[in-house]
C-alpha cells in the first residue's frame, strides 16, 4: 500500500482551514484554543505540518465538528493485475464472471 502523506497532511489542512473561516474564525483564536503556537498551526492548515490526534481532537471540538470531517477517508487501491489477463479485472464489484466473458461465443476477435 502506497500512502501519500503529503497529499493526506495537506488535505487535512485544507478541511481545518475550510471549517475555521465557515466559523469566521482567526489562526490565531483556533490556535489559543486548542493550545499551540499560531505559527505551528498556520503550518498545520498549510499543509507542511504533521498533526497529532489529540490536536485534531481538540480542532474537532473548538470548530465544532466531528474528528472524522477533518481526515480524509482512506482509499483503498486495487492490487495491479499481471499477465495477459490484467485487461480484465476490475476494481470494483463484478457483475458478471471473467471466464463468462472468456466464454462468450459472441465475442469479436479483430485480426
Amino acid at each position: 500500500m502506497s500512502f501519500d502523506q503529503r497529499g493526506f497532511y495537506q488535505d487535512v489542512g485544507e478541511r481545518l482551514r475550510h471549517r475555521r473561516r465557515d466559523r469566521r474564525l482567526t489562526q490565531h483564536r483556533v490556535a489559543t484554543a486548542i493550545g499551540i503556537p499560531r505559527p505551528t498551526y498556520a503550518s498545520i492548515e498549510g499543509g507542511r505540518q504533521r498533526v497529532t490526534v489529540d490536536v485534531l481532537w481538540r480542532a474537532a471540538v473548538v470548530l465544532d465538528c466531528l474528528l472524522t470531517d477533518l481526515v480524509p477517508e482512506p482509499v483503498q487501491a486495487a492490487p495491479t493485475p499481471k499477465g495477459r489477463d490484467a485487461a480484465l479485472e476490475t476494481t470494483g464489484p463484478r457483475l458478471f464472471d471473467r471466464d463468462d466473458l472468456l466464454n462468450t461465443s459472441d465475442l469479436v476477435v479483430a485480426g
